[in-house]
């Protein structure tokens, strides 16, 4: 997922001041950001679509290097 919004899989999130590093597999602030989400949705009845991957963190000059994938 991307790292600024919901940086499940990164341990350094980047362009946003919402998360800290963290060293756990799956970044627990994200973990809790996607638990509100489904919970808001939920409770007002909405569904939504959920991309799990975009393609910047595959791209050179987007998140590449800094990509938990790149290892």
């Amino acid at each position: 997922m991307c790292y600024w919004n919901l940086p499940l899989e990164w341990k350094q999130p980047r362009s946003t001041k919402r998360y800290q590093p963290s060293t756990e597999y799956f970044h627990p602030g994200a973990i809790r950001r996607m638990d509100q989400l489904v919970d808001m949705c939920d409770s007002l009845g909405l569904y939504f679509m959920l991309t799990l991957d975009w393609h910047g963190h595959l791209m050179e000059h987007g998140g590449w290097k800094h990509s938990s994938y790149n290892k």
